[in-house]
Formats: structure tokens, sequence, C-alpha cells
């Protein structure tokens, strides 16, 4: 044997194994930034012409890929596509490769108005992610809501809204459907609950449906969002006002945990801001901090548990000296508070596609404390809210049947000494006209009870019709009441593109605590009432423009019944009465990387009673026009603008005073009630957003400027103690927002 020979077996061994030589790929395909899996994407390995899909969290395995060169190419809807030449090895092994593709778009204007899950045609629901960076929204969403038809403009920095020419205390505030005592913090520059933790707002106004009640203006619910599950992710903020953080995540295989919070130290750069601008009067500003978290756990395949726990408080406090005319009877201690928690636990009850079952809770207290001088207020309030709703599809595409309740049970302690003075056309007499009243109640109980059935009917499978009737029974235990609210909504789809809605129904509502109490206002009231009836047609844009792109046009009416007014007999009665209307329009734009939104109202709202002819109310503002438009630029810079056009706020003129020598106070001598109007209301505001994606996290930074043209817009009046002077109190100056965000 020659060694030739010998060797030949082992030559050709080596031989083969090299010819076989292969490696395996295992890894994650993500969004670059945020770590998002993306599933069901596909990845070529060329020219091997081999594809492999990755599953529901993002992961992919390759089979053997020959040694030798390839290249990779991943493909995702919504992202840059991904090539990279790569080399196998020829040692067979399984190796690890993630990929992250870079997103085209941020998405940061998208703000579509979405469908909803019920046929309410009064309900319009923005969603977080889209709505958060508005110009002027300032990264929270329930703020960007003020840009909608129907909400007018508050004035200042009051933290109220005011629905379709209602009253302000006419809106209801609700987070996952439970009542909580207001929804923004003082100022009306941040929502109660951060952004991070909600999942999107509704608003609803004229004519909604009986799954809410006990509000005559409309309901601005706060529907939370589910912890995210996948994996652990968070997010961390500060700006010129605020700091802020959120994390969320999984909690073993079942459950999830979202916690958010801010502080905000608004008041301290207001003071800075009034004592150096002669234009800005402001003598107070607030200080706030929230705190919030979601957790969620499946208890079975059909059984849901939602947790959601809040807590925020709110402090306002002087930034100035003292006001122009600062009244000498106005002296000593100012110290105004508002905090107030709430518990929430729910249950999500799905047994199969046609049924679904809904009952939580809401457990909290509610504090007040208002201190003037001498004057204070103090409330400290515990409430139970408890809803349930069990929903069945009875005939599927025909008949969907509801039954449900609502309850609100409070106990309240109150402290106050203030005296009982005139406030007509929003002017106070001096507190020292007043009778000194003290009264000091303990355990004082209120009950509202509600229940209703709601019933979403097609005439045929294939009918453009549906229609909704609706009954709710409301019980006003302090009154011993009993309010029966028929309600029903109608939507015709003529087209696939254009539909027509239209609802009408009955309202009640309580009056307010002191309006009925026996010690200061009348225990007899009834319940004040109002019917709303709203026609209006939509038109998708979605396939000649992009998607969320709509055209929405309609009209309303409100007649309101039972308003409770002052009466020298029993210092309340329900004799009051008023009316409002108005056209709405609304026309969303979205082509990237542009987007556009027109919002216009025309309304008028009047009110009147026995002693007084029908006059302009409070509320009115004929026109209100609200502009926004945005360029997604190059580079992740994007570049937004806002431009607000509202008839100016309506004041009560004072045509002189006179001279109350056993007090020592001068008290006005108004002219007719809300009979003025001041200059409207202008403002531009401007957004620059830019953002940079790392592998594993971004950083956002923004610049929300507004009032850019610092424009001195007028928001009341303010008079010297005798008022023989006054001035235009003026809203805030030009206000530039800078902050950073990073998310990971």
């Amino acid at each position: 044997m020659t060694p030739f020979s010998f060797f030949l077996p082992f030559a050709a061994l080596s031989f083969v194994s090299s010819a076989h030589a292969s490696s395996q790929y295992e890894g994650y395909v993500r969004t670059r930034g945020t770590k998002a899996p993306l599933k069901q994407i596909s990845l070529f390995v060329l020219p091997l012409k081999i594809r492999i899909t990755t599953d529901d969290k993002g992961y992919y395995k390759t089979p053997e890929i020959p040694e030798g060169p390839f290249e990779w190419v991943v493909n995702a809807s919504g992202h840059e596509r991904y090539t990279e030449n790569a080399t196998s090895t020829a040692v067979s092994e399984l190796v690890t490769k993630d990929f992250y593709l870079e997103p085209l778009s941020s998405g940061v204007f998208e703000t579509t108005i979405t469908a909803q899950e019920t046929n309410d045609s009064s309900r319009q629901t923005l969603k977080t992610k889209k709505a958060q960076s508005l110009p002027g929204a300032g990264l929270d969403p329930v703020r960007a809501i003020q840009n909608l038809p129907g909400i007018n403009r508050s004035s200042g920095f009051s933290a109220r809204v005011i629905v379709q020419g209602s009253a302000p205390q006419e809106t209801r505030y609700q987070i996952d459907g439970h009542e909580v005592p207001l929804i923004f913090h003082f100022g009306g520059l941040s929502s109660v609950v951060s952004p991070d933790l909600l999942e999107s707002v509704d608003f609803y106004a004229a004519g909604y449906q009986v799954n809410f009640g006990r509000a005559l203006g409309g309901v601005i619910n706060l529907q939370t969002a589910d912890p995210f599950k996948e994996r652990w992710r968070g997010s961390a903020f500060v700006d010129v006002f605020n700091v802020g953080g959120h994390a969320e995540g999984p909690i073993g295989e079942k459950s999830s945990l979202s916690v958010s919070g801010r502080y905000s130290y608004i008041g301290p750069v207001l003071g800075a801001v009034a004592k150096a601008s002669d234009s800005f009067n402001l003598t107070t500003a607030p200080t706030f901090y929230d705190l919030s978290s979601v957790f969620t756990t499946e208890l079975s395949d059909t059984l849901k548990f939602k947790l959601f726990s809040t807590a925020s408080r709110d402090e306002l406090k002087f930034v100035t000296a003292k006001g122009f005319g600062e009244d000498p009877l106005l002296r000593g201690a100012f110290r105004n508070e508002v905090s107030f928690f709430r518990f929430i636990p729910q249950l999500l009850y799905r047994p199969d596609s046609r049924t679904e079952g809904r009952l939580s809770l809401g457990i909290g207290n509610d504090s007040i404390l208002n201190e003037v001088g001498t004057q204070f207020f103090k409330l400290n309030n515990t409430a139970v809210t408890a809803r349930g709703q069990y929903s069945k599809q009875v005939v599927d595409e025909v008949w969907k049947a509801s039954i449900g309740m609502d309850s609100r049970l409070n106990w309240a302690d109150i402290d106050l000494l203030l005296p009982s003075v005139v406030n007509s056309g929003g002017i106070l007499n001096p507190l020292s006209t007043g009778e000194q009243r003290r009264t000091s109640l303990k355990n004082v109980q209120t009950h509202q009870i509600g229940v209703y059935t709601n019933h979403e009917i097609r005439p045929g499978a294939q009918s453009p019709w549906t229609i909704t009737p609706g009954l709710r029974f409301d019980y006003y235990t302090t009154l011993k009441a009993l309010e029966v609210a028929p309600r029903i909504a109608t939507k015709y789809k003529w087209a696939e593109a254009w539909s027509l809605k239209a609802a009408t129904g009955l309202y009640s509502q309580q009056p307010g605590e002191g309006e009925s109490s026996k010690d200061y206002g009348n225990p007899n009231l009834k319940p004040t009432r109002a019917v709303h009836a709203t026609v209006g047609a939509e038109r998708s844009l979605d396939l000649e423009v992009g998607q969320g792109s709509k055209i929405y046009s309609g009209v309303f009416g409100r007649w309101f019944d039972r308003l409770v007014v002052p009466d020298t007999s029993t210092v309340y009665s329900n004799l009051g009465k008023g009316r409002a209307i108005g056209w709405e329009n609304l026309i969303t734009v979205e082509s990237k990387p542009w987007f556009g939104w027109i919002s216009y109202m025309l309304s008028r709202s009047t009110r009147w009673n026995p002693s007084q002819p029908e006059a302009l109310s409070q509320f009115d503002q004929t026109h209100l026009l609200t502009l926004i438009g945005g360029v997604d630029l190059p580079r992740r810079w994007k570049i937004s603008a806002r431009v607000r056009y509202v008839t100016g706020t309506l004041v009560t003129p004072i045509t002189g005073s006179v001279f109350d020598a056993d007090n020592d106070a001068y008290i006005p001598l108004r002219g007719p009630v809300y009979s003025q109007r001041q200059s409207p209301f202008y403002m531009v505001d401007l957004r620059i957003d830019k953002q940079w994606i790392f592998t594993k996290w971004t950083l956002s930074l923004y610049l929300d400027i507004q009032n850019l043209l610092n424009r001195a817009n007028p928001e009341g009046l303010q008079y010297s103690y005798n008022y023989s002077a006054s001035e235009s109190v003026a809203g805030y100056p030009i206000l530039p927002t800078f902050g950073l965000k990073g998310e990971f």
C-alpha cells in the first residue's frame, strides 16, 4: 500500500465534511428604538431563496445555510428595508442574530378620531398616542380634546370644561366610567392622570346614550390602557414645568403592571414670569403631583381582573405680593388645595364572542380646602361608585341588548365659615357685607342610583339603518325624586363613505349640594332637566386622502328646564330655563407627510327666569375656530402649529358703587348681567419635535410655544376695592415649554 492510498480515505472524509459545513441563525426582529417585536414578517436569505416568517414574538429560526457569502433582506410594513451582506461559517453551529428595523415615521401627527365600540353618535374619541403631540397639548391627550368642536374655550387658567354652551358644573369627569371630582390640575395645563396610562379620551356631547347619566352638559371619560405584556418598557421626561416617569411590563405569564408619576413646579415658574412681565398680572399659580398605576391579570380564559389606582394633589399659591386694587379686607391666610384618590377594581367576563359582562367599583376620597383671610371651606368626602353592564348579541348583526346600572354614594364632612353675599353677574359683593354663617356637618349622605337598558337594532343584516333606543331611570335619594329618561339614536349609512347620525333624549342632574342644603339653600328643589337633539352627516376621506381623514357637519340643540336660580322667598327655586343651539364642523386630513385639522362651532346660549328676560348666558361663545397643521420633515423633525379664534368673554359692567358704612365696604352697582363682551381671544401656538432613534431606546426633544405672538388676551375684569378703577385680566403671555423625553 502506497502512502497516498493510506491518506485517501481521510482526505475524502475531510472533503465531504467541508462540503456540508453550514450554520443556522435564530433571533428576533424588532423595531429600532422601541424594541417592539415585528410579527409575521418575512426574512430572505439570497441568493439561496430561503424565506423565514417571524412568529408573534418576532422570533425566527433559519434552516441550515451552507458555508459562503449570502445576503439578508428583511421587509416590514412601516419600516425601512433592511439589507446586510454576511458569510456563513465553516463550522456547524447555531448563531444568534437580532435585527432592528428603522421605522419610517414615529406617527406624531396621527390624530384620527376613532370608530366606536357602540353606536353612540355623540361620542368622539382621541387615541392617546395620536393626540399627545398636538401643538398646545403639552404631551397631554386630555388637553387635546379641547380642539374638538362642541367644547367651548374656558377662560384664563380655568380647569373647567364647557360643553356646547352648558355650565361647567353640568359636565361629568370619569375614569373607566367612575366619577372623579376633576380631570385637570389647577390651571388646566395638565390632566390628573398621566397620559402613559391612557388608551383613549372619550368625549360625549349632546345626545349621549343611557349608559351615562346625571349630566346636562356632557361626559369626559378617560379610558385606561392595559399594561404592556411582552416586555418591560418605560419613559422619563423633564421640561420647564414638569418632571415624570413611567414603567410597564409583565409580572409572570398572566399579569402585567404599569406605574406612572409626575410632579409640576409650574407655580414657581409662572411666578417668575409674572414678576418679570408687566402685562402678566397673575397673582396665584398651581403646584401639583399625581401618581397612578394599572394592574391586570387573566383569572381564566373568560375572566380578566383590572385594578386602576390614582392619587392627585393640587395646591394654589400666591406668586405676587398682591393684585390690582386689592381689597383691604382680603388679607391674611390664603390656601387652596384639592386632593383625591381612587381605587377602581374591574372584572371583565367574556364567555364567547356574543356575550360580555362588566362589573367595577370606585372607592376613594375627595378633599377640598379653601382659606381666604378668616373665611374657610373644608370638605372631606368618601365616595363609592359602582357600575355593571351585561351585553348580549341576541341576533347576529340584527339585535344587541344591554342592561346596566351605575350608582354613587357619598359620606361627606363639611366645615365652613362663609358670608352669605350677593354674587350676580360673576361679580361678588365684598365679603364683609354678608352675614357670617358657620356650619359643621358630619356624615352627610347622598345616594344617586341609575339603571338602564339599551338596544342596537338593525332591520336586517344588510340594512343601512341602525336604531338605538334606550331607557334610563335615575333616583336621587336626597331629593326623593325619580327621573325617567328615554333616549334614541339612529344612524343611516347610505354609501360606503357617507353616514347620517341623529339622537335625542331627556337628561337630569342633581342641584349643587349648597343649593339643596337645608342650611344654605332649598331642600325642596327638584333635579334640573334638559332635552338634547343633534343631527349630523359624516364622510370618510380615507380612500381619497389618507387614513383618518374625514368631514363632519352637524347641528345640536339643548333646552334646559328647572334650572336653579336665586329666589327671595325660598333662597333658590327651579324657575330657570335656557337653551343652547349650534352648528359644528370638523375636517381632518392626513396625507403623509402633511396633517391638517379644521374645527369650527357657531353657537348661541341663553338663560332666563321670571325675574330676568332671556339673555346671553355667561358661557356663550358665538364663534370658535381652531386650525391645526403639521408636517413630518426629513431626519425626524416635525413642526406643527395651532391657531385659535374665539368670540370674547362676556362680563357684567359696573356702573358705580355705594359705600356701606356699617361694613366699611363699597357695594358695586351692576349694569345688565353679561351684557358686555370683551375683545376676541386669538392665539397662535407652535410645536417643534425632533427624535433620535437608537438601537434600544429613543430620545425626543420638543419645544411647545403657547401664545407665540405674546397677545394679551382679555379673560375678565378686576376692580379696585371701591370699584372706581378696573383693568383687564390678561391670559398667560408667550409660554415656551422646552423638554426632553427618553423611551426604552
